[in-house]
């Protein structure tokens, strides 16, 4: 099976020692295969210890999935590429993207009487009066775009057992039971 794989392979003009095609200044190449492409390329550059060079290519990778939110090269990357997004300051500012998150903390008890700004009015249930933290919310947004626990926590670059505490907590505190109903009243509260 092996052997007429490569047979084919050949025959439409590949060898087993030739290179992925690189697709970097393809302007007819699909926006996910230069997006690859450029990682492709930092790797190369990780992998032979210039780091300095990486850093352009990853920047470039991550300025052309941006208007297209494509997260998932990234959550797919090596742990040392995934480090140097964290580390280096440069890589981090332009990754922002790739972990949502809000400034604030969203508090869920209702508003004092008298106050004039304009609420909306939740499903019938109990609200918590416990406030969600940045990194609950982070995860309820993650969880709206229907990640996998594993891709949150790749996302977030926490442990998967991080990403099930803070769904458990946001359950409690929404005091709903599942996942897409923590997203609901999410959304009912103007949360997400």
């Amino acid at each position: 099976m092996h052997e007429s794989c490569l047979v084919i392979a050949t025959a439409l003009g590949a060898s087993s020692r030739s290179a992925p095609r690189d697709v970097t200044g393809d302007q007819a190449a699909p926006l996910d295969a230069v997006v690859e492409a450029w990682i492709d390329r930092a790797y190369g550059h990780l992998e032979r210890g210039e780091v300095t060079l990486a850093v352009p290519a990853i920047q470039e990778a991550l300025q052309l999935a941006e208007p297209e939110r494509m997260r998932r090269p990234f959550m797919d990357s090596t742990s040392q590429l995934r480090g140097l997004l964290r580390a280096n300051a440069t890589l981090s500012a332009s990754a922002s993207w790739l972990r949502p998150s809000s400034s604030k903390v969203v508090n869920l008890r209702p508003a004092p009487a008298g106050d004039d700004r304009p609420t909306r009015s939740p499903s019938p249930g109990p609200v918590t009066t416990e406030p969600l933290s940045e990194r609950e919310i982070e995860v309820l947004r993650l969880m709206s775009e229907l990640l996998s626990t594993e891709e949150i926590g790749a996302a977030m670059f926490v442990s998967v057992n991080t990403v099930r505490t803070h769904v458990r907590s946001i359950l409690r505190k929404l005091a709903v039971s599942r996942r897409n109903e923590a997203v609901r009243r999410a959304r009912e509260l103007a949360i997400v």
